[in-house]
């Protein structure tokens, strides 16, 4: 286990601590990403994403946790979304979405080589995911329109010219 005093100035993540001295524990243990999120298939009642990574050894002082920053070279999303980046625990980096995600999209999240554990260490390892918004999908559908629906079971041809969509986005 190593030691390490953050003094202030620029550190070894690229970015000042706030002029604060703390102590960071580093343990001999690599530095790579070790837990991350959403994964899978966003649903649609989550218009604003929250990201966030968890890293193996301590990124920023803690005098540094909870600053809101606007942007950082250290994590990217494809396609961009606006938001805040912040620190909750010295390993752990999270965004909050701005403005709403986009539909049928998949998302790339990508740490950047660049990060440094406060100790020096280089990332190793898997530093990329992703996950996506909602599909189209149909969710229902019902033979005859609003003023009069027919038995899908046992419709007579002539009552069912016609035939109700409903999907999960707005379609032309």
């Amino acid at each position: 286990v190593a030691y390490f005093q953050a003094t202030g100035g620029e550190g070894p993540a690229g970015s000042a601590d706030g002029g604060s001295a703390a102590a960071v524990q580093e343990s001999d243990e690599s530095f790579r990403v070790v837990d991350y999120g959403p994964v899978g298939e966003l649903p649609e009642e989550l218009r604003r994403p929250s990201i966030y990574v968890v890293f193996s050894q301590p990124v920023v002082p803690l005098a540094r946790l909870g600053e809101p920053v606007r942007n950082t070279e250290y994590l990217k999303i494809d396609p961009p979304l606006e938001g805040v980046y912040r620190w909750y625990g010295s390993r752990l980096l999270a965004f909050e979405s701005d403005a709403e995600r986009l539909p049928q999209r998949r998302y790339t999240v990508t740490v950047s080589d660049a990060l440094r554990s406060l100790g020096g260490k280089a990332l190793e390892g898997e530093r990329s995911f992703s996950f996506e918004t909602e599909r189209l999908s149909l969710l229902s559908w019902h033979l005859g329109s609003g003023e009069g629906w027919v038995d899908n079971e046992d419709a007579a041809p002539e009552d069912a010219r016609r035939i109700s969509l409903l999907f999960s986005y707005p379609v032309n």
